[in-house]
């Protein structure tokens, strides 16, 4: 950890900071930036999971049976609204204490399912790491399919280097009028001349979602918020988006970039094999959805004018 007078930080690159422990980006010359992350970003535009909804959903379900819940005006009550209401119990000839403590249950269920899957994430990611460091030269054939020797040093960030692997890469953005600050860290960056490798770990236990709930009353999938809606809404695309904005950031440093491979590789348990998906650079995205972030900060900041 580094030292700067009273302000301590894990990863610098510039003037932009990282805190593991708060997960918090922060510049060092102008402390009253404010950074948005890429994951928060992209969180933004589409729906979160909502632990309240699902618990008493799961909830209904054990105490109703799986096939009597399925056929049942109250699940389809539920699945059209998606929002949970202690009044609906009143609909259900259920005993509310026992529906009450099965969602206890559920709830530390997920809450413990969460503290795990954090850990397993942070093991993962530092093991990945350390695999580069320490090694004069590196090749990585399974990775981008050559035998091209590169260069890793922990906490270099020169990107003028010809062939560099760079974990835990730490990226960012500024507007040219400091309205809209981002920023993120790129698992794994390979920088191979001009070209670009973009890698991403990713070890949750359900596995990668590709494809998004049908609702029926609509005729048509799920889909993510404005000015993303004809992308459908899975953790799939998610991450295809984080990557994309990865990618988009590098190019802002250096237009001269190539864009070669965006790959997600995920590891359920952080060990075993790993299952590799080859993902598309959404920039037209991107560049939506960067036009649209700065355009709330924008109204927001003149919401704050007109209320001094």
């Amino acid at each position: 950890m580094n030292m700067n007078n009273e302000l301590s930080y894990d990863k610098i690159n510039g003037d932009v900071y990282f805190i593991e422990e708060s997960h918090k980006y922060g510049n060092v010359k102008y402390p009253n930036i404010e950074y948005l992350s890429v994951t928060t970003a992209i969180g933004k535009y589409h729906e979160k999971f909502d632990e309240d909804f699902w618990s008493s959903y799961k909830a209904i379900e054990k105490i109703f049976g799986i096939q009597t819940f399925k056929n049942s005006g109250i699940r389809k009550t539920l699945l059209n609204t998606k929002k949970w209401k202690d009044d609906y119990l009143d609909l259900v000839d259920i005993d509310k204490n026992l529906f009450f403590d099965i969602k206890r249950g559920i709830l530390l269920e997920y809450e413990t399912n969460r503290r795990e899957s954090c850990e397993i994430g942070t093991a993962y990611h530092l093991k990945r790491e350390l695999e580069f460091y320490n090694k004069p030269m590196i090749k990585i054939p399974n990775l981008i399919g050559d035998d091209t020797e590169f260069q890793c040093e922990k906490h270099n960030w020169d990107l003028s280097r010809e062939n560099a692997i760079l974990p835990e890469y730490l990226v960012y953005y500024h507007s040219d009028d400091g309205l809209l600050n981002i920023a993120g860290q790129i698992d794994l960056l390979i920088k191979k001349g001009n070209d670009i490798y973009i890698f991403d770990y990713k070890s949750n236990r359900n596995g990668i979602e590709k494809k998004a709930y049908f609702n029926k009353s609509t005729n048509r999938t799920k889909r993510m918020f404005y000015p993303l809606t004809h992308i459908d809404d899975t953790t799939y695309n998610h991450y295809e988006l984080q990557l994309s904005f990865y990618a988009w950031m590098l190019k802002k440093i250096n237009p001269n970039f190539k864009i070669k491979q965006l790959v997600l590789l995920h590891n359920p348990r952080g060990e075993g094999e790993e299952t590799r998906f080859d993902l598309v650079y959404r920039e037209k995205d991107i560049e939506a959805l960067v036009h649209d972030l700065w355009k709330l900060k924008y109204l927001d900041k003149q919401k704050n004018v007109i209320m001094m």
